[in-house]
């Protein structure tokens, strides 16, 4: 369970990192001991060879990230902090459109995502050095001390029961929210500049995106595939992997195996939600 707050706390330190050398290169570098620290300790664990200890880490950056008055400039941003995030170091590196979130992507900005991407590994030189910023004490320093500020969330986490406990009473949810919030204050208060939002706000003409609409055609073609798929279906295998979940969801077995078993039956991804909801019940998300 650890390593599954490792991953929550990650995304904390991801909207942290939104800003700043320091901060990107930051995150990656923090994760990376706390995983190390957790597998080596952990009784669960075998301890790892020393040469598996650099986990991979992946760093993303897509539109949503900034803002859409500022989208054209958003392969600027995310060359520059990539460099730091893959000095971080970060193994391994992804890059979305600026226009991912409003509208269908087309090979014009996928071919501009792929060569940021190549320009990043083959001409920056920063990849080219296994950890660049190993031994600043300036990075070195701030690593430390958010690994220590990790490790108080840990505790506050096992102090609640765990995991499950602590996003059953929100609150992973709420230190993102608040995490968020603080964010979206400093740039209106411009104690983060954001180009071309909050400073160099110029009189370019608006960003026009075409938006992605979804017609009635689609949805009647998928709705006749997923008629013709229960007609041709055992329906028998279907029943019988379905109820096998069912009983395996009421103790606590794997339920991957029986789930795989369902797929391989095209059970739907409706009915297996379903099954598991009559045990379960549905999620709500907490007030906070």
């Amino acid at each position: 369970h650890k390593l599954k707050e490792i991953s929550v706390l990650f995304g904390q330190a991801q909207i942290a990192a939104g800003k700043g050398v320091s901060a990107a290169a930051l995150a990656p570098r923090y994760v990376r001991r706390a995983e190390a620290e957790v597998t080596r300790t952990a009784e669960r664990f075998e301890p790892p060879p020393p040469w598996v200890m650099p986990e991979l880490h992946r760093a993303s950056w897509c539109a949503g990230n900034w803002f859409l008055p500022t989208r054209l400039q958003e392969p600027e941003r995310w060359f520059e902090q990539h460099c730091w995030r893959v000095a971080g170091p970060s193994n391994c590196s992804r890059r979305y459109g600026y226009e991912n979130d409003t509208s269908r992507t087309d090979l014009f900005l996928l071919r501009i995502a792929l060569r940021t991407q190549q320009i990043l590994a083959h001409e920056s030189g920063v990849p080219d050095t296994a950890d660049p910023l190993g031994g600043s004490y300036f990075v070195e320093t701030l690593t430390s001390q958010l690994e220590e500020g990790a490790w108080g969330y840990f505790d506050k986490i096992d102090a609640m029961g765990g995991m499950i406990q602590a996003i059953e009473k929100g609150f992973p949810q709420k230190e993102i929210q608040e995490a968020s919030y603080r964010h979206q204050k400093a740039v209106e208060s411009k104690e983060e500049i954001v180009v071309g939002v909050n400073e160099c706000v110029g009189d370019d003409t608006p960003l026009r995106i075409k938006t992605l609409h979804i017609g009635p055609a689609l949805r009647e073609h998928q709705v006749q595939r997923l008629q013709t798929l229960r007609q041709q279906r055992n329906h028998q295998a279907v029943k019988q992997t379905l109820s096998e979940l069912k009983g395996a969801a009421q103790s606590d077995q794997n339920l991957m195996p029986f789930l795989i078993r369902c797929v391989k039956e095209y059970a739907t991804l409706g009915e297996i939600c379903d099954t598991l909801k009559e045990i379960f019940g549905a999620y709500q998300e907490p007030d906070f």
